[in-house]
């Protein structure tokens, strides 16, 4: 005889963009290795690629992260994990509190490796500011952007790794993916860039002023993400450190 399928239940998660609530599962081993497969081979666009089939499935669809603003899909990621493994995580923090050496004479670092603990179902993105940013090319035209997404955030993160410059020409095509409208205040008329192309997205970026791209590269620093504060005392040399954690690394990276 065959066997048996194995239910899995679901759980609540408000998507922390826009506060909508969906229905979501934890993922599953087969998908665990997905995610881990990916992470092995350090192909960038592999593990985004992974991530976002892990998030289609276990949200059936309700999460699109070709559409999804970074920070939902982090924050739904960690909720899964915390739902699928469990809710405390341990990366490794190295103490860089310098002790006096007096063998040698001076200071070195403790580097001491402690295991800090998060509770990743306590995690939450912070500073989502009531409305998304805009920018004003001119008296008549207003640009309005939308968050990028896992695929822009790679892109850019790939183009980071190859020491390419945020003025790079790849890295100028991949922001053309945070448009989200073009408002004509003459005329009322609004231009959805959903509409059109990747080609005329990137040559409408063509078009603009420096200072836009300025703008834009400053819209991305404050992007929401998730974030929280852990506390901990070296074991070794006794140093009390505060510890600011912020991105899917920083919770999940041995440090």
């Amino acid at each position: 005889m065959p066997l048996p399928t194995i239910d899995t239940y679901t759980f609540p998660l408000t998507l922390p963009s826009s506060g909508a609530e969906i229905l979501v599962r934890p993922y599953l081993v087969k998908e665990e290795k997905i995610l881990l497969m990916a992470q092995e081979t350090n192909n960038y666009a592999a593990q985004a690629e992974a991530v976002a089939s892990v998030i289609r499935n276990c949200t059936f669809g309700k999460l699109e992260p070709k559409v999804a603003p970074f920070f939902d899909i982090e924050y739904v990621l960690l909720q899964l994990r915390s739902k699928s493994v469990g809710e405390i995580a341990t990366p490794i923090y190295e103490c860089h509190n310098k002790v006096a050496n007096i063998a040698e004479g001076g200071d070195i670092e403790c580097k001491n490796h402690t295991p800090i603990r998060i509770n990743l179902s306590e995690v939450k993105v912070s500073d989502i500011p009531a409305e998304l940013g805009t920018i004003v090319i001119s008296p008549k035209y207003t640009l309005k952007l939308r968050y990028p997404t896992i695929f822009t955030v790679n892109e850019m993160f790939l183009a980071a790794v190859n020491g390419q410059s945020p003025k790079q020409s790849s890295v100028i095509d991949a922001l053309a993916d945070i448009f989200d409208e073009l408002v004509d205040s003459e005329t009322s008329t609004v231009y959805k860039f959903a509409d059109y192309t990747e080609q005329e997205r990137i040559d409408f970026m063509g078009s603009l002023a420096p200072s836009c791209y300025d703008k834009m590269l400053e819209f991305l620093g404050a992007m929401p993400t998730v974030k929280t504060t852990v506390e901990y005392t070296c074991s070794k040399c006794g140093f009390h450190h505060t510890i600011n954690l912020s991105g899917l690394v920083d919770f999940l990276a041995w440090r």
